[in-house]
């Protein structure tokens, strides 16, 4: 009876593990979770189970993987929520080489790098014609970057 609930044991690991390595849970809660996993498998390895041992097994899992669903749910907002949420990031953490690593894979933060770009050459573009050193003879050069 050991040996079964030990092996079923054993093939929840790859699972288990992806979970503190996804940080949906810690590896205090994993611990609880093995813990509960195998006393009800005890039950269900036990001569005669019983239908509630079933029942308890499957809503514990069912409560489990609701949990799962919303920390992953709640995981993805927080790092592909958009822009917002990556700005605050980097700018409470601007010396952090990591969010700038993860920040450069971001779609939004090219865009942004994009629009900041074209504000520059505006404003320079602005101020040359303003000093009267370019006559707006670089429009044509700035039409090619738009």
């Amino acid at each position: 009876m050991a040996d079964v609930v030990h092996y079923r044991l054993e093939h929840m690991t790859n699972e288990l593990d992806d979970l503190e390595w996804r940080r949906l849970f810690t590896r205090r809660e994993i611990a609880e979770i093995v813990k509960w996993r195998r006393k009800f498998e005890y039950q269900l390895k036990r001569p005669s189970p019983l239908k509630q041992d079933y029942i308890a097994y499957i809503d514990y899992e069912s409560r489990l993987d609701d949990l799962r669903r919303l920390r992953k749910k709640a995981a993805a907002n927080i790092w592909a929520g958009g822009d917002e949420v990556l700005a605050q990031v980097i700018r409470f953490h601007p010396k952090v080489p990591g969010v700038w690593i993860y920040a450069v894979g971001s779609e939004d933060l090219w865009i942004e790098y994009l629009r900041m770009e074209l504000t520059y050459l505006n404003k320079l573009k602005a101020s040359k014609v303003a000093l009267g050193v370019d006559k707006g003879n670089s429009s044509s050069r700035l039409k090619e970057y738009c």
